[in-house]
């Protein structure tokens, strides 16, 4: 029996299923009903049974399936599942964390109820005070069902209204989980909640952790989809009455990046702003892209810049059209090696905006890709965005 992952449909933009197949058997879609997009896949050693990863809300989960395609999910508890391994006997380990409890080993024996914690490699990080994280929904005003992450400041009071941070998340088929390290924003997260923040990290269409209609919901609208859910979930969160709605800020990474250029240029509400890395021309992303976003771009918009059903959508849907709209202070960030969102891209937004006089400050970071890669620079270029926020 072989195994392996092609996306559901109906285009590639779409979760991820695992399918089986043999010389002997047609191809067959194990996670066809489970409508989750796996991460990850292993053979039991019987070769009878998968073990499969993939987020379920803001949480990654494991399940196990067979061969006749029965799937039920493994018990992880509150934790968050990132990377697991098989045994020959069955057993399952697995690396789950929470927003205030770090990363450790867990193990699963077969049929056991909840995991055994096996390592407290981390356990230095416990004696911190962290900002308060949980799940909240809500839903677009077109009936879309979206969830995020919204975390309180570190010591929050009951009645006290608190400044609000927005990080959106790239992708955009990626999601913000409810751990202690995940995608992108966990580390700011927590330092933010710590100077007094409100943080929320909206789960937006296109995002992989709610199915695939959620996911495959912002084909062929990169922009105004998005920011509806996020719009929506802002309004969801100043109805609760704890947000300062004069001091709002909004920031984002690659595809976030987008949609803070998208953001800025049609709302003016923003005291400040951070576009890191960020894809804001949909046609530099095509023709200059050498990690695969050509294929990216076309498969998102549904063709090439020269496709007549596509052509218009290269322009209308990217962040650079509505730049003669920004008023908001903006920090631009972009490593000089980074091939997945080429640099000309924030170039283009820096110019847009220091020409019409727009509080604009552009960081390139010598030799980093898209996203620095190792510790130093990678905590300078957290503190330049928290830096940029607090200064505003």
């Amino acid at each position: 029996m072989i195994a392996y992952e092609r996306p559901h449909g109906p285009t590639p933009l779409s979760v991820m299923d695992v399918y089986v197949t043999s010389l002997h058997q047609e191809n067959r879609d194990l996670a066809h009903d489970l409508d989750r997009d796996v991460a990850a896949f292993a053979w039991v050693p019987d070769s009878q049974d998968l073990v499969m990863l993939g987020p379920e809300g803001p949480r990654g989960r494991i399940w196990r399936t067979d061969a006749a395609g029965q799937i039920h999910r493994l018990p992880s508890g509150d934790l968050s599942v990132d990377q697991f391994a098989v045994g020959i006997d069955g057993l399952v380990a697995f690396v789950g964390s929470t927003p205030s409890t770090p990363p450790e080993v867990y193990v699963l024996n077969p049929g056991a109820a909840r995991p055994r914690q096996l390592t407290h490699l981390n356990d230095a990080m416990l004696r911190f005070k962290y900002g308060q994280s949980f799940e909240m929904t809500w839903t677009s005003p077109d009936g879309e069902k979206c969830d995020g992450i919204l975390t309180y400041p570190v010591g929050v009071q009951v009645g006290k209204k608190y400044p609000l941070v927005i990080w959106s998340h790239g992708g955009p088929e990626a999601y913000a989980p409810l751990a202690y390290i995940g995608f992108e924003a966990q580390e700011l997260r927590q330092t933010l909640a710590a100077d007094g923040f409100i943080v929320f990290e909206p789960n937006y269409r296109g995002s992989d952790n709610l199915g695939n209609q959620h996911e495959h919901a912002i084909y062929q609208d990169p922009g105004d989809g998005p920011f509806t859910d996020l719009m929506a979930g802002l309004a969801a969160l100043e109805s609760l009455g704890m947000v300062d709605e004069s001091r709002i800020a909004i920031a984002g990474h690659s595809y976030g990046g987008l949609m803070t250029g998208w953001a800025i240029g049609h709302d003016h509400r923003w005291r400040c702003a951070v576009v890191a890395d960020g894809a804001v021309d949909w046609k530099d992303t095509f023709n200059l892209s050498a990690a695969g976003n050509l294929a990216w771009a076309r498969d998102s918009l549904g063709g090439t810049p020269w496709d007549q059903g596509a052509a218009d959508l290269y322009r209308s849907g990217s962040p650079i059209s509505y730049a003669d709209q920004i008023v908001t202070p903006t920090l631009i960030i972009s490593g000089t090696a980074d091939e997945t969102v080429p640099i000309s891209e924030s170039f283009q937004l820096y110019h847009a905006l220091h020409e019409r006089h727009i509080p604009v400050k552009f960081i390139g970071i010598p030799g980093a890709q898209h996203t620095p890669d190792d510790p130093v620079r990678l905590e300078r270029f957290n503190e330049v965005m928290e830096s940029w926020i607090l200064e505003h």
